[in-house]
């Protein structure tokens, strides 16, 4: 079941097991209408399977559901501790319960259960400063209250020493015995809402209380032996050089969330740092734009894979490799004139990301450098146009991935 992130959320359902659907409107009481006034709605079900939903809309609700035969939904208003209402034009009159005695809230709110006690998550503040806290109660219903500090200090917060803003807007989820949590965090330093999802584990102290969570960079293994690569990235941490390199405007802007006070640039080495919140990104005024990566030492290069920032967008592109016998460093391959085309995107482009190339003979080259040059991109001019300085969009890229054998299956 799937609640919009609007004031006028639909619900939808499907009659199979498979997530892919199909998938039909499920409001029993007014199909293709809305359902509920609130946003960020998150459906809880209990160990007697009975569900409920939760709520924001200057605090937060939570209302229960019903099923007809057919898995139609309804809103069930006979529960005694519904004692609120509301309505709309379409379904009528509806009950909740409004969670009292809340502090440091703002939206996202989030129901889980452990050991029976019930968790009401939430997160405080917004943009960059994003966090997760909670309350706990033994009804789900509540009273809630807050446990260990649990209102008080996030769980869940930004890092700037390692460059993590905006963590917020989970899930939880049980997985073999562990505790995860889903969250989204910003791009650093925060431009406007880009956002990366991420997974880190969960634990509890012998009260029930929760850990502070580490956002890290690397996540975690949920399914044993899962990796991002069954290669090696030959390209993982080495040294690059591009064209140029677009600043960050970091002064105080009162239209939009900045990063006040820091020197940044989004310099080459950030697309090869297999970390999805920083990038690439040249000057808006280069014209042809082009990141250089050594690998140290001659390989033998299968394929490239490129992430750009947008996945849905067209990029035109040309990848080159040069031989270690006709440069030393980054500097005599940035000169060089004996640069040889690896793969070559200038007329038709990619559309889709991540892009896996492989080199235009369909045999492994041997190379110590590659080079990427971006010539065009339909990329839309900017998210929100409230930081006109440093949320315009440019062609930018999250990482550049180089293997000596192509991947399973290609």
């Amino acid at each position: 079941m799937r609640p919009s992130t609007t004031t006028s959320a639909p619900i939808c359902s499907t009659p199979t097991a498979r997530t892919t659907g199909p998938w039909v409107d499920a409001n029993g009481a007014a199909p293709g209408k809305m359902f509920f006034k609130g946003y960020d709605g998150q459906f809880f079900i209990d160990d007697d399977g009975t569900m409920y939903v939760t709520t924001d809309n200057g605090f937060f609700k939570i209302m229960k559901l019903r099923f007809d035969g057919e898995g139609r939904v309804y809103m069930d208003n006979d529960d005694p501790r519904l004692t609120k209402s509301d309505s709309n034009e379409f379904i009528g009159t509806y009950k909740y319960k409004e969670v009292e005695g809340i502090r440091n809230m703002f939206e996202a709110s989030y129901l889980y259960k452990r050991g029976g006690l019930y968790y009401l998550m939430w997160s405080f503040e917004g943009s960059e400063n994003y966090n997760v806290r909670y309350a706990v109660a033994d009804n789900v219903m509540g009273p809630y209250r807050e446990l260990n500090g649990s209102m008080t200090t996030p769980i869940l917060a930004r890092d700037d020493a390692h460059q993590i803003t905006g963590t917020g807007h989970h899930s939880m989820f049980d997985y073999g015995g562990r505790t995860f949590i889903a969250y989204h965090r910003q791009h650093y330093p925060f431009i406007d809402s880009k956002r990366q999802t991420c997974i880190e584990e969960v634990f509890f102290n012998d009260d029930g209380s929760i850990r502070p969570i580490r956002p890290t960079h690397r996540g975690v293994e949920v399914v044993k032996g899962a990796r991002k690569h069954d290669r090696e990235n030959l390209a993982l941490g080495r040294p690059t050089l591009a064209s140029s390199a677009r600043g960050y405007h970091s002064e105080p802007y009162d239209r939009r969330f900045r990063t006040v006070g820091v020197e940044f640039s989004f310099d080459g080495r950030y697309a090869a740092d297999e970390n999805y919140g920083t990038r690439w990104e040249p000057a808006p005024e280069d014209p042809s734009p082009y990141l250089i990566v050594d690998l140290q030492k001659e390989r033998r290069v299968a394929e490239v894979e490129t992430i750009f920032e947008f996945t849905n967008r067209r990029y035109l592109y040309r990848l080159d490799y040069l031989p270690a016998k006709a440069a030393g460093d980054l500097k005599e391959a940035e000169a060089s004139k004996q640069w040889k085309t690896f793969a070559d995107r200038a007329a038709w482009g990619a559309s889709h990301s991540p892009v896996a190339d492989r080199p235009e003979s369909g045999a492994t080259v041997k190379a110590r450098f590659i080079r990427l040059t971006l010539l065009a991109a339909d990329v839309p001019p900017t998210a929100d146009g409230a930081d006109p300085e440093n949320a315009v969009n440019g062609q930018s890229v999250f990482e550049i991935a180089v293997f000596g054998e192509p991947s399973r299956g290609r």
